[in-house]
Order: structure tokens, then sequence, then C-alpha cells
């Protein structure tokens, strides 16, 4: 499996490297014929062996199907995402790495295919960060007659609204059929109303002549199934047939089911020594294989009658994963974005939820103490956390050019209140700071004397009363220290004695509201 898989990276790393870029767009390529598409015709008149197809932006229509017989990469071009609406299907007959495209096949068409591997020079194939729909076949397969296919990987894909199976090596009867696909991975993928015949929605099956040794793999890993139906009554949803190297993690098959139908299978593994592991089976089960951690409660989906799979509040499937994060497919995890930031930024956060993952261009800390001098503090002492844990306030620091950042949440536990944590206290709504505690402006810890300031929800402002006082030495190796404001030119004191004057924080930046009208630190009008 590490050889194919090897292999596989090094052959791809070849395409791309001093690969020769063609652009193709939807509605200028002159000399192309009217009746084929600007695609087929690049692919089969106007590129070479290893180039990289990029798609401009826009709706390409190819009317016929595509003969794929030279290794290339097709990829959207920078911010782009093309649709390809495709009457045909693609004869696969060489290495091909696909990235960041749409594709819609025509649902009243009976050659629906999307990527069909036609012979055994289809060494490798990579779809990644791609989207198909409206299939009527498989949309990636092999021939049974001919199609093999040495590693298949897919990737960050979304398979939705098809009348067949999503990936599907194997499509005669099990006892028959041939080794089509050594090496299968399917990873962070979401598979949703599909409606397919047999085998399943994923497959791979093989010989069973064979022997177990050389065996297809199939690896599924971080994938939501969501209402994927066997039409032929089979009732199985991944499917892999004499695989002990099979293995199912990190996933979630969910299927509604009505008054009258019965539980499919999630997964039907022909083979004891295949294994699933940490999935939620809700509505569906399990055969074969050995499956262990299983979960079969709801796993919570936000809205999943309108395709919105994001993992709710409580969710079973949150921070249970093998690998420490949320089980499904990524693009469902829940997120917080914290907008209005720059390279620099300092702020405050207290989310209701943990995050195991913190990006690397932001610093997040935990408050180590106040530095004094005599009586007098200052700055605040700060220590590096590498994750955050729910219900309690950090500082962050902007380190990058940005305008945002998003963390992914990776716990369904909520705290009733946010906590106040070595005096640093958070918010879970916006709310009043009192006077003498201290907020963040500037990069500085600054004093609220006098004027109204609220802080934003999923906030934190200061409570130095309650602080520890720091033991780090000045200038220790590793410390971060926020110096405090002097109070004699903290702006907290500029409208003190406006009665109507309202200061707050939006984004990380102070602003004021005056009789109706909102202004920025320096007295600009805003809004």
């Amino acid at each position: 499996m590490k050889k194919i898989f090897t292999l596989f990276a090094v052959l791809l790393m070849a395409l791309t490297m001093n690969a020769t870029k063609v652009y193709v767009y939807p509605d200028r390529n002159p000399g192309y014929s009217s009746d084929n598409g600007n695609i087929s015709t690049t692919i089969s008149t106007y590129s070479s062996a290893g180039d990289t197809i990029v798609l401009a932006d826009g709706t390409y229509v190819e009317k016929y199907s595509t003969t794929v017989n030279k290794n290339l990469v097709i990829m959207a071009a920078e911010g782009a995402s093309p649709l390809v609406q495709h009457q045909g299907y693609y004869q696969v007959y060489a290495t091909l790495k696909v990235i960041g495209v749409k594709f819609q096949f025509n649902g009243s068409a009976s050659n629906g295919h999307a990527f069909y591997i036609y012979d055994s020079n289809s060494k490798y194939l990579w779809m990644e960060n791609c989207e198909f729909f409206d299939f009527t076949q498989a949309c990636i397969s092999g021939s049974t007659s001919s199609g093999h296919c040495d590693s298949c990987i897919v990737n960050n894909c979304y398979f939705h609204n098809g009348s067949s199976s999503a990936i599907a090596f194997g499509q005669s009867s099990l006892a028959n059929n041939v080794n089509l696909c050594d090496y299968l991975k399917v990873s962070n993928c979401t598979f949703a109303n599909i409606v397919f015949a047999w085998p399943a929605c994923v497959a791979v099956s093989n010989n069973s002549n064979q022997p177990t040794a050389s065996s297809s793999r199939l690896f599924v890993d971080h994938c939501t199934f969501y209402n994927c139906k066997d039409a032929s009554g089979d009732h199985r949803i991944i499917l892999s047939y004499k695989s002990p190297l099979a293995k199912v993690t990190n996933s979630i098959i969910m299927n509604p089911l009505e008054e009258s139908e019965t539980q499919m299978y999630g997964t039907y593994l022909y083979d004891d020594a295949a294994i699933s592991d940490y999935n939620v089976y809700f509505q569906t089960k399990s055969s074969g294989g050995t499956v262990t951690n299983k979960i079969t409660t709801d796993p919570l989906f936000s809205n999943a009658a309108s395709s919105n799979f994001t993992l709710g509040n409580g969710s079973p499937a949150l921070n249970t994963g093998t690998d420490g994060g949320n089980l499904g497919d990524p693009r469902w995890w829940p997120t917080y974005k914290r907008t209005g930031v720059a390279n620099g930024t300092w702020g405050t956060i207290c989310l209701p939820t943990a995050v195991s993952s913190l990006p690397s261009d932001v610093k997040f800390y935990k408050v180590n103490g106040k530095r004094m001098s005599g009586e007098t503090p200052t700055a605040i002492v700060l220590d590096e956390v590498v994750s955050l844990e729910a219900g309690k306030p950090y500082i962050f620091h902007v380190i990058a050019d940005m305008s945002n950042f998003t963390l992914t949440c990776t716990s369904g536990a909520t705290t009733a209140s946010a906590a106040s944590v070595n005096g640093l206290i958070g918010t879970d709504v916006m709310q009043s700071v009192a006077n003498g505690k201290y907020i963040i402006y500037n990069g500085e810890v600054c004093k609220v004397n006098g004027a109204t300031v609220t802080c934003g929800a999923h906030r934190a402002y200061f409570d130095l009363a309650t602080m520890e006082e720091t033991t780090v030495p000045a200038g220790a190796p590793g410390i971060r220290e926020i110096p405090m404001a002097p109070e004699t030119t903290t702006s907290m004191a500029d409208i003190e004695s406006e009665e109507k004057a309202i200061k707050f924080f939006q984004n990380g930046q102070l602003y004021i509201l005056r009789d109706g009208v909102t202004y920025d630190a320096v007295g600009r009008i805003i809004r």
C-alpha cells in the first residue's frame, strides 16, 4: 500500500513540476469546433502529455464524451469555480488529476458517467476539491473488461443528487468481478441524496478466487453520508469485498427512514480483518469486519433536509475522532470566524466550544499574571497555548497579513456561562464593562475610566484586582507581555463627562456612539 501511494505521489509531482499551463475559457477559444467543447478540444488538440489545463471561471458545455489518453492535470484557475456541464463522460486511458472543478452530468443521459477508466494504462486518478451532481452512472468507475487503476485518491469532494454509485470499482457479480483498483482512498468527502444501484455508493470488490494478499485496499476517512439509498434493495452504502485491508474511520453514515423502510448497511465489509472504527451509524447498521467505537445516536446535523450537515451543539460526532478531531467531512464542522483583524492585532476570545487545532499565523495565550512596579501594574504576562478549552477566555495576537481568521470547533460541550480565569473574564453575550476594569486597545491594556464601554460576545476583559502577580522575571525567554497604558493618556477618559457618549468595541476596534452617530477613536464619522 505504501509503495503504491508513494509512486502515485511522485508521479503527480512530476506532472505538476515544470508543466506547461494551457489556459481554457468557456466562450473565447478561436478555432475550436462549435460541436465540441472547449475542454475536449484542448485535451485532444492543444495539449501534450504532462500539461496542466487551467479552467477560467464560467460554464463549459461539453456535448460529447472526452478521451483522456495522455497524462494531464485539469484544474480551476486561482479564485475560479468553473462548472462543466457534460452530456457524455471522460474515457480515461492515462494518469489524471482534477482540482477544484464542478461537474454536472446530464441527468437524462444513459451514459451519464463522470470518469470511466478504460484500460490498464490508467495508472493513477486523483480528484480534489471537486463537486459532482446529476450523474446517472457511477461518477468514478472502471471498465469491467480491461479498466484497471493502481491508485485512486478522492479528497475534499462533494457528490450529490445522483442516480447511481458515486465511486464503484466493481460492476458485475461479486464472484466473477476483476480487480479494478488496487488502492482507493476517500477522505473529507460528502455523499448526499444519492439513489444508487449495485454494488454500493462507494465500493471496491475483488475476484473471489484471488489470494487475499493481492486484494484491493479501501480506505474511507472523515466522510459524511446522508440519504444514500440502494434502488435495488441490496442495502449497502460502503462495500468492500475480500479486502482484508479495508478500513472505514471517523465517518458519519445516516439515512432518514420512512415508516416502510428498513435500515441499510452503512458498511458491508466482506472480510473479518476489515475495520470500522469511530463511525456514526444512525438509522443504518454494519455488517462484517471488526466494528469498534460505534456510535448509534443522532449526529445532530443543523438542517439536513436543506443539505446543511453542520454538526450542532452536543453532537456525538464532536471531538470523538481517532485523530482528536470531529467525525464526518470537515466542511461541516462548526466554526467561529473573527473579522476586523490585521497584522499585529491583539484581541480576546472566549468560545463555548473547544478548539484543538489553531492557525499558525495567530498566537493564543492565557494569562500568567500581572507584572507590578510597586503598587502599579505595568504589564500582563502571557503563556502561549496550543488549544482552547470550552468556556475559557484567551488573548490572541495576529502575526500575519489577514482581515479575518476561522477556528474549527472540536467539542460539543457548552458552558452555562463563560469562565473567569486569573483575572480574565469571558463573555457569552455583549455586556457592559464596569469602571476600574480593563480592556485591550491598540495593543495596550487600557483602564475603563468614566465612560460606558461594552465588551462583545465571546470576548473577554480584565479585572486586575483578582489577577495574580506573576513570578516570571522580566525578559525571561519565550514570555510575551502586553503593556499597561498610562491612565493619564488612555482614551477612556476622553468622553467620561459626556453622558450621551458610549464607547464600544466591535471586531477589535474602539468606536464612540454619540447622539446616534458613530465615530472612530480619532473622531471620524463612521455611520
